[in-house]
């Protein structure tokens, strides 16, 4: 494996090779330079820096190492603090500064002739916006935007003209003062009562004179969604018919 100059992933799990290999991890990282990924996990810088150390001094030398990777692990996140909290102190001095010099001058954000970081970076954003226009155009969006305004356009105009034709129905035609308007007769209705009339004479003189008796009967509908018999009731049905017509004709 030493050999092959551009190996990257080595993957020996479950291969019998890997047990004849002492220290197997660690070797195979120190004689492979460029392996980023041995087996099931990624070699890390500082994995490889144990291993070299472990091939150098063994166990004692590996310990050694790993303790000065924790140290400048330390030292580099200290440093990021310091330098974060340096940022927070120069902004809040810059912000006092800024304050003061406008409670002096009396400038305000549009007035003030010294640009601050926020306006250059807005400036900057605006800029690219507009270079970019064309790849940052909504094709979609715009043409929902211009659907949406013609609907409304055509809902506008169907309103307009659907108010005055509602006015004029409503209006109706003007009376004078002192005048009630009379419901339009039809052609006929003044011939309907006599019509009726003369029906009634006509019925009156088929009874003789003598008002019709009101008829108090009441029909009755019996079974009337009932089904239609099944074939097995229908030659009971028909036995139960002939004895009651023998029964009638013997009496």
């Amino acid at each position: 494996f030493a050999r092959m100059e551009n190996l990257r992933v080595l993957y020996l799990k479950g291969n019998p090779c890997s047990k004849k290999i002492p220290n197997y991890r660690k070797s195979i990282t120190v004689y492979c330079p460029d392996l980023k990924y041995l087996d099931d996990r990624p070699v890390f810088p500082e994995d490889r820096r144990a291993a070299e150390a472990f091939n150098r001094g063994g166990l004692e030398e590996e310990r050694a190492e790993r303790r000065r990777i924790r140290e400048e692990n330390n030292a580099k996140h200290e440093a990021n603090m310091k330098a974060f909290q340096a940022m927070i102190d120069r902004a809040k001095a810059e912000k006092r500064e800024r304050t003061a010099m406008r409670e002096e001058d009396k400038y305000t954000d549009e007035t003030d002739p010294v640009e601050s970081n926020e306006q250059r970076m807005q400036k900057m954003v605006d800029k690219w916006k507009e270079d970019n226009a064309d790849d940052l155009r909504d094709d979609a969006k715009e043409h929902a935007m211009r659907c949406l305004a013609a609907e409304r356009e055509r809902e506008r105009e169907r309103e307009q003209s659907a108010a005055p034709s509602n006015d004029a129905s409503l209006e109706g035609p003007l009376m004078p003062e002192g005048e009630e308007s009379e419901p339009q007769r039809q052609e006929g209705d003044e011939d309907r009562p006599q019509e009726a009339e003369a029906q009634e004479e006509a019925e009156r003189e088929e009874d003789g004179g003598e008002k019709k008796k009101e008829d108090n009967r009441k029909l009755v509908y019996e079974d009337i969604w009932d089904d239609l018999p099944t074939s097995q009731s229908a030659p009971a049905a028909a036995g139960g018919g002939s004895a009651a017509a023998a029964a009638a004709a013997a009496s």
